[in-house]
């Protein structure tokens, strides 16, 4: 049995002297960290791992990425800073984990592992997850946060790996979670090596997707696949203007309507040449149906004029209340 320790203090402990059951208090996704491990071969462990004295055993807290480089580099004895409080419940000890950990830089799959821990091994119920687990982690307190993190371990291994690394926002893993793991893995290894899109692009394409998916009854791994989008991934273009051409090949999919429509509002406002100091514009994404006539002026008789010239093209303006959802 390991000799019992005063409260708050550091030691010299042997790697194998740690209970095996710690395990269960990890929050990390991966353990594995190459540059962690050179860290320690080149200056050794500059952290010491948190110990809980508990029960004559010594449960690791916090630090089980170095434990794991320790062991990696051969190194079998670290610096540890041992806290003893008496006994505790699993779910006190928990908690307690949680705490030592939240200075550290810990994933989004990190707190969805979390989650997962508390609600299955520790059996916290709906209203502690609420109250207890969510708050720690900034998370607003709602059932609908706990069921959204807990989606993202169903997500696809190479997704979850992105997402552990920063590599892949929050927003754009919860936009994959619509998709098949095999459509995850298709849009990671294919899509968003060409293509360069923000989180708010990502999120739009997995609608599209999905959407077109659900009216025409194919598959959205089909749809990805299809020639058209293959010919666009493959174009000699920039990541940026690659991306950019994928959108709008879904997006003409999606609406072919408003495809229609814009083509044909921008032709006619081409034959119109409104000078300068009018300006027309199309609704955003031409999906509201209202356009937008601006005037820029600085006197009366400038305005007069603006007026006049906007009246002179009326037929112009009837034609594109026809072609568009505008005055239907």
């Amino acid at each position: 049995m390991v000799k019992r320790k005063q409260p708050e203090q550091f030691e010299i402990v042997s790697l194998d002297k740690i209970a095996p059951s710690s395990g269960r208090f990890s929050i990390r996704f991966s353990l594995d960290d190459p540059p962690l491990r050179d860290s320690i071969k080149r200056e050794g462990l500059l952290v010491p791992l948190t110990i809980f004295y508990h029960g004559g055993e010594l449960i690791l807290l916090s630090g089980f990425r170095r434990r794991e480089a320790l062991g990696r580099c051969g190194i079998k004895r670290s610096a540890a800073f041992i806290l003893a409080g008496g006994r505790l419940s699993d779910k006190a000890l928990f908690l307690k984990a949680l705490d030592s950990n939240l200075s550290s830089s810990i994933s989004d799959l990190d707190k969805a592992l979390a989650l997962d821990k508390a609600k299955n091994i520790f059996k916290f119920s709906e209203k502690e997850l609420e109250e207890n687990i969510l708050p720690r982690f900034g998370i607003p307190p709602s059932l609908k946060w706990v069921k959204r993190y807990l989606g993202l371990l169903e997500l696809e291994r190479s997704t979850k790996e992105n997402i552990a690394r920063g590599r892949l926002s929050l927003k754009s893993a919860f936009a994959l979670g619509m998709l098949t793991k095999e459509e995850q893995k298709f849009i990671l290894g294919r899509v968003l090596t060409r293509c360069i899109l923000s989180s708010s692009e990502i999120s739009e394409l997995c609608e599209l997707l999905r959407e077109i998916g659900i009216r025409d009854s194919v598959s959205p791994l089909k749809l990805l696949q299809c020639k058209e989008i293959s010919l666009i991934l493959n174009k000699h273009l920039d990541s940026k203007n690659r991306a950019g051409l994928l959108l709008e090949k879904f997006r003409s999919m999606r609406y072919p309507h408003l495809v229609k429509w814009e083509k044909a509002f921008r032709k006619t406002l081409d034959s119109a040449g409104f000078g300068k100091g009018i300006r027309l514009e199309h609704p955003e994404g031409f999906e509201e149906g209202r356009c937008t006539l601006s005037l820029k002026w600085n006197s009366i008789g400038e305005l007069d004029r603006l007026m006049e010239e906007v009246r002179g093209q009326r037929k112009v303006l009837e034609k594109i209340a026809q072609i568009s959802p505008v005055g239907k």
